[in-house]
């Protein structure tokens, strides 16, 4: 047999030439190399026969055959990609459809590789529109990026060079949100029989809304929108009978009475529609005089208000005056459910019950709406278009019952006539306005009063400094603009809140460079039923277009195996793409907005009776079944993209204060050992500890009884048994063919484990026997539009017995695979780099992706020359995506450095585990667009505990459980419902929660310069041994030779 390079280490002690002459005479054993230099090592050629008798020689430390380890010849290094002169979106605000499309990318490219450096300068723009109140310009809601806060008189505005600001008028649309109604009194006639028997007084018998009304000049009392008829009763000429403001003043004209002047046996009725005290009196002696009291009704619609006459309200107001010009248009609408449901609203000329009185000029509409679901309401008043409004009173009121209030319709321009100017001097705004030129440009609209004419100026490098925001009529309307030097920017929007922590939702004339594009990687999305886009929606849109051969589309249609009509993609041509495929492709694979610009792109369709194990079975066939690629000699590798969202299915829940235990089950010796025991104190009132829970990825939430209106603290149980497990069965075959599976952790706001995480099976909570105990029944059901919405149940209520105990956890969906990527979703905000609300997290999540507001070709928006639609994507559906076009060129690049595919267990740890890549500093700061922030790191920012606008939840010590209609403004900066379970609420983004409750930090990376970052130990030391660094390496470490 042939000998066999061998290499050698030997025991301390021993000599390598001593050990190679003693071999001197066997011929089994050659020396290749005595290695004198190192005399602990010895090269040899044994014949492979005689290998193991060898290796036995006590001598030997380690003879390995230098054939164990294969040496790869490295690829060709492929061409470098390259995207110039884009701009960086994270807000829609920030495009311009003037432009197109495919001008902008996602900030994807920005965070998650090395390559673009912060922006030179800040960018983005920054609007006010503000609210005219007693010649001043007032702040209508906080804008804490320039510096505003709600209610501020002639706010000072601060702004960075480079950021745009624009000063809007208030609009002609004007809201009024309808948060509740008190209920109302029906409006009553009263007749009162009515006498003069003198000179000195009249004389009435009758009732009113205190009772009996009987005497001498007495009292009367109504609700406005009551009826008081009085019946004179052969009063003499001598005494006409008039209903006045005041003593021997004007009569009254809210509305005017009738039959004013009455004697003999005629009547005077009014029904008033203002509260105030007034009187009746005789014409001619101002002796004979009573008083007549007129108070609002007791009922209410509580109004926020949001409108140009008035104050906006933070707290709803009772039957609130509102004011509009001419031209306006004023909408009543509820967010909340059952906002009015048994007051129709109407708007009128008269305060009245029933459908009487309605308007007739301008253009109503919605008359009478409830708001049973939330924004069902919808009613409204055009003052613009029809018949032409006069400036007067009118009213929004209640069919049903005394309750309503006042619009009050001004003439055009009297609510705004403030032209605003930017200016240098605010004693001369016309005289010193700025115009382009020495830093300044895009100067638009000075002196507007029109809110559809913005007054727009960017503040470019150099115009640090002071200046005005003035009104060229009022000096009294005014502010200060402060403008400081651009340094530190950050790219990045804080979603759902208007504090913009980072200085750019805009980054401009960006340059993406990368040899990595996915080459020969095939990407498949698993998509639920969804709006189909045409067959050849993809065939010309610029972000699929082939970059190897420019008019083809990457997004290939597929006859999938054993699928309905479909699927069968290529010869029925019905569809391929939904919207929300479509989104996918883009944030993954697009031309524009993808990482793999060259991968091809697939999807299949849970549509026309094909479930997802059909699905993933499909997908299977169809991958076993592909050609070899000639180009590489291997078929395609296959990434599957999970997109169905199915979360961790909660049925129920309980009480925490009825919990006794956190435990855990112990199959081998079946039994429970506890965790956690309910503290003496009890927990889940004000004050307790809930910390235990989250320390087992349980997010406790606020539950309001549907009976009784209480409120809890309460934790979710999910479905029992609810696993998938033809799906479960269905994915596990297709990792085992090599299928690289990468999925969204849905958007329920839910924690999740692993399949194989013990505490998967076996985390319980303990209830307390020794009590009744309740069940609340979580419905998933469907609202009239088709919106998947929560309905609460009282359920079963338990008591006495054994010890009884619920399972904490269960997957139904697509996630939970140990051998898949589970993919949380992260904001895009450099500043704010943290979870989004929405997303589904824990322990089983194995890295974060982008979602709200990536920039991809989701159909919803045009822009200039083209007809295809791009628009900003969201949810783990988006964040699924960016991982995987990441996933895609790693792929490639482990490839041409391998000459062989990774196994989807060798991508896992090459996608998740980057910690070498970003470093962060013992202090808890670091790069924080590649990490999230730390729970801690959050808390020790904001006002930890409070539960008004500026903290989160102090799990240590809770608040008392909160209404369902109540926020928390957690830190991360969406006002939001946090950890609350309420009826009809929307489920998919909207149940949301803070914590990270073990989620991982680490965001996916793309190591585009390709160097190894963990050379240079992380960020730069602030402190200590600061200098000098370790070298940085300029070279490509390869990854995981075979």
């Amino acid at each position: 047999m042939a000998k066999v390079l061998v290499d050698v280490v030997l025991n301390d002690g021993e000599d390598s030439t001593v050990f190679g002459d003693s071999f001197s005479s066997n011929e089994n054993v050659e020396v290749r190399n005595p290695m004198v230099s190192c005399p602990s090592l010895i090269g040899v050629n044994v014949e492979e026969s005689y290998f193991d008798t060898f290796k036995s020689d006590s001598r030997i430390k380690s003879a390995q055959k230098a054939n164990e380890f294969k040496v790869s010849t490295i690829g060709t290094i492929p061409p470098f990609v390259n995207m110039n002169g884009k701009t960086i979106v994270t807000s829609s605000s920030a495009w311009d459809t003037n432009r197109p499309g495919s001008d902008f990318i996602p900030a994807q490219f920005y965070y998650d590789t090395d390559i673009i450096p912060s922006p030179p300068v800040a960018e983005g723009s920054f609007n006010w529109m503000f609210h005219l109140l007693n010649n001043t310009y007032n702040a209508w809601y906080d804008y804490p990026s320039i510096g505003i806060s709600n209610g501020q008189v002639n706010p000072t505005i601060s702004i960075r060079e480079g950021h745009t600001l624009e000063i809007q008028p208030w609009g002609s649309y004007n809201i009024a949100q309808v948060v509740s109604t008190t209920a109302g009194t029906t409006p009553q006639t009263y007749n009162i029989t009515t006498t003069a028997p003198s000179y000195s007084y009249y004389t009435l018998s009758g009732t009113d809304r205190n009772g009996s009304v009987s005497g001498n000049d007495v009292g009367v009392t109504v609700f406005v929108g009551d009826t008081i008829n009085f019946n004179l009763s052969n009063v003499s000429g001598a005494h006409p009978f008039r209903i006045r403001v005041t003593s021997m003043g004007a009569d009254v004209s809210t509305p005017a009475a009738t039959g004013q002047g009455g004697t003999g046996n005629s009547v005077v009725s009014w029904t008033p529609n203002t509260a105030g005290s007034y009187v009746y009196q005789c014409q001619n002696h101002s002796g004979m005089m009573g008083v007549i009291t007129v108070s609002n009704a007791p009922g209410s619609y509580n109004i926020k208000r949001m409108v140009r006459g008035n104050t906006v309200d933070s707290i709803a107001q009772a039957n609130p005056d509102i004011d509009i010009e001419v031209g306006d248009t004023i909408e009543f609408y509820n967010e909340m459910p059952n906002a009015n449901q048994s007051n129709p609203l109407y708007i009128k000329t008269s305060p009245t019950t029933g459908t009487g009185d309605l308007v007739t000029t301008g253009t109503a509409y919605g008359q009478g709406g409830v708001g049973i679901a939330p924004y069902q309401m919808g009613v409204g008043w055009d003052t613009g278009s029809g018949t032409t409004v006069t400036p007067g009173v009118y009213y929004y009121h209640s069919s049903a019952s005394n309750i309503g209030g006042k619009i009050i319709v001004h003439a055009a321009g009297t609510l705004s006539n403030e032209p605003i100017y930017i200016c240098t001097s605010a004693s001369d705004p016309v005289g010193t306005q700025v115009t382009n030129g020495s830093g300044f440009s895009n100067v638009a609209n000075q002196g507007t009063v029109l809110n559809a004419n913005k007054l727009k100026v960017t503040f470019g490098l150099g115009t640090a400094g002071t200046y005005y925001y003035q009104s060229s009529n009022s000096s009294t309307a005014g502010g200060q603009i402060n403008v400081v030097q651009s340094d530190s920017n950050a790219v990045g929007t804080r979603t759902g809140s208007n504090e913009r922590p980072d200085t750019n939702n805009a980054y401009s004339n960006v340059d993406y460079s990368s040899q990595w594009v996915g080459r020969h990687v095939d990407i498949v999305t698993m998509e639920a039923q969804d709006s189909a886009l045409p067959f050849t929606h993809a065939n010309n849109h610029a972000d699929y277009d082939s970059l190897t051969n420019p008019g083809t589309s990457r997004v290939i249609p597929v006859d999938w195996p054993g699928l309905s009509a479909d699927n069968t993609q290529a010869t029925v041509q019905n569809q391929i793409l939904t919207d929300h495929g479509c989104g996918v492709l883009s944030a993954a694979g697009g031309t524009i907005c993808g990482f793999a610009k060259h991968a091809n792109l697939y999807q299949i369709t849970n549509t026309g009776g094909d479930s997802f194990p059909d699905m993933y079975n499909a997908l299977l066939n169809w991958h076993n079944g592909k050609p070899v690629n000639p180009a590489t000699g291997f078929q395609n590798p296959t990434i599957a993209i999970g997109e169905v969202q199915w979360g961790t299915w909660w049925e129920q829940a309980y009480k925490i204060q009825d919990i006794k235990a956190i435990v855990e089950w112990n199959p081998n010796t079946s039994s429970y050992t506890t965790l956690t025991s309910r503290p003496t104190g009890g927990w889940g009132q004000a004050g307790s500890d809930l910390t235990p829970f989250l320390d087992v990825g349980i997010i406790p939430r606020q539950l309001k009884d549907p009976v009784t209106n209480e409120s809890y603290w309460v934790v979710g149980i999910a479905s029992y048994g609810s696993e998938y497990v033809a799906l479960k069965a269905a994915m596990s075959q297709c990792n085992a063919a090599g299928i690289h599976m990468i999925n969204g952790a849905a958007n329920q706001g839910q924690t999740f484990r692993k399949f194989n995480d013990p505490l998967y099976e076996n985390l319980y909570i303990e209830m307390d026997v020794t009590q009744p105990y309740t069940r609340y029944n979580l419905i998933y059901d469907y609202d009239e539009n088709n919106n998947w919405i929560l309905k609460i149940t009282v359920g079963n209520q338990y008591s006495g017995g054994a010890g009884q105990y619920w399972r904490v956890f269960w997957n139904y969906g697509i996630h939970g695979h140990d051998f898949a990527i589970d993919v949380a979703a992260g904001q895009n905000s450099e500043e704010w780099s943290v979870l989004d609300d929405y997303t589904c997290r824990g322990p089983g999540a194995d890295i974060i992706g982008m979602g709200a507001n990536t920039f991809t070709s989701n159909p919803t928006t045009t822009f200039a020359g083209q007809t295809q639609q791009w628009g900003m994507f969201s949810g783990t559906s988006c964040a699924a995506p960016t991982v995987v076009g990441k996933a895609a060129c790693e792929i490639e690049k482990y490839f041409t450095y391998n000459n062989v595919y990774p196994t989807p267990a060798q991508l896992k740890e090459i996608v998740c585990q980057q910690h070498y890549f970003y470093g962060y500093r013992s202090d808890g700061t670091y790069e924080k667009k590649h990490i999230v922030l730390s729970d801690s790191y959050i808390q020790s920012l904001t006002p930890y505990g409070q539960t008004n606008s500026n903290g989160t939840i102090n799990w240590t010590s809770v608040t008392t459980p909160m209404p369902s209609n109540s926020y928390y403004t957690h830190y991360y900066g969406n006002g939001t419902r946090q950890c609350t379970l309420y009826q009809d609420q929307y489920i998919n983004g909207w149940i949301t929660t803070v914590e990270l409750a073990g989620t991982t930090r680490q965001k996916a990376n793309l190591n585009v310069k390709g160097f190894d970052r963990s050379q240079t130990r992380g960020v730069r030391p602030k402190s200590g041994a600061v200098y000098p660094r370790t070298k940085i390496g300029r070279h490509n470490k390869l990854p995981k030779l075979k």
